[in-house]
């Protein structure tokens, strides 16, 4: 009987601990090095010949429905666990996208005298904490700069609420929390607070269309943003650069190294992941339309972090199977702001 121990093991490797801190560089890094182990987890098992990371959800959920333990409440849970793990690093890859794109749009800023800009900058009062995309001091002023990497059209409200036209993933207050952002950072500043200081959202995309009920707060786009910050620059000094110099000390000093738990429960993936491979690979064929005989596990034994693997289907799958695995990993994708926006918003 194949009981998975060194499979499960090896998992444990590269799983990330539920007592670590990342950042969310690190915690990608990770996720994606575990969700690359689950897949050789898999292969070993000798299920299945080739398979890659978007398709390991559809792949359990045909093993399952074939051996009779879909409805089974441990395959449930380690059904939702991959889900989520999938929208997390597809959230995490879309949020260093956003990274990247907000530091293209803002670059050309830095050929300007007295310009310096700010980036992932994590502010901490005692009482509150948040996070800032960009911070840009100029002799004209302060601006904070919010990127959203969202895909479609949205809307904010007279409110300041900002809400996505296909009602996916709830409302961001943009109001509030540029307001907690302002606050706290002039909090930080001392007898600087009183500085010029304005709050710009960037939108990253930018195709979709922004329905601004609020008029609070400039709406740009990273091919616009530094075009938009310039208009401020009316030729007066407003702000000296011995003042800059001490803005940006004031900062660096308040800043904290920002890093968070795993958003996912990896030990728990690994825990029922064993109890499914199990029943799987040590059970008869179950008495259904589509029964499949589980293969004896291969000899298994650790190796470095795997890369991912091209997927090749399975052989004697009905024409839904094939559709069904086909479009199956755009699941894992699609809804990753769902999870991200709710951990962000948690912790801003």
């Amino acid at each position: 009987m194949k009981d998975f121990s060194s499979e499960m093991a090896y998992l444990e490797q590269w799983a990330p601990k539920a007592e670590e801190l990342f950042t969310n560089e690190e915690q990608e890094q990770k996720l994606v090095g575990f969700q690359s182990a689950i897949c050789q987890v898999i292969l070993s098992s000798g299920i299945t010949e080739r398979i890659t990371p978007k398709d390991i959800v559809t792949f359990l959920e045909r093993l399952a429905y074939e051996n009779g333990v879909e409805e089974d409440e441990t395959f449930q849970r380690l059904r939702n666990e991959m889900k989520n793990l999938g929208f997390l690093i597809g959230s995490l890859k879309k949020g260093a996208k956003g990274e990247k794109r907000t530091r293209d749009g803002l670059r050309n800023l830095e050929f300007s005298p007295g310009v310096k800009i700010l980036y992932n900058i994590t502010l901490d009062d005692g009482t509150d904490r948040t996070e800032y995309d960009a911070i840009v001091l100029t002799p004209y002023g302060i601006f904070v700069v919010e990127a959203k990497n969202f895909n479609g059209d949205a809307r904010i409200t007279e409110k300041g609420i900002l809400v996505r036209k296909d009602d996916r993933f709830g409302e961001y207050n943009l109001g509030e929390k540029m307001n907690r952002k302002e606050f706290l950072l002039r909090s930080c500043l001392g007898d600087l607070a009183s500085v010029p200081y304005h709050a710009l959202l960037l939108y990253v995309n930018e195709q979709a269309d922004i329905e601004d009920e609020y008029h609070q707060i400039p709406i740009t786009y990273c091919n616009t943003v530094a075009k938009t910050i310039r208009q401020f620059d009316h030729g007066d000094e407003l702000i000296t650069a011995e003042e800059l110099k001490r803005i940006e000390n004031e900062i660096i000093s308040h800043q904290i190294d920002a890093r968070y738990p795993c958003g996912v429960d990896c030990q728990q993936i690994i825990e029922d992941l064993t109890v499914i491979m199990r029943r799987i690979a040590n059970s008869e064929p179950a008495d259904d339309p589509l029964p499949v005989k589980a293969v004896p596990a291969k000899a298994y034994s650790p190796v470095a972090p795997p890369a991912p693997v091209i997927v090749e289907r399975r052989r004697g799958l009905p024409w839904w199977g094939t559709l069904l695995l086909s479009l199956g990993g755009a699941g894992l994708g699609a809804g990753g702001m769902a999870l991200y926006d709710h951990y962000k918003q948690n912790r801003n």
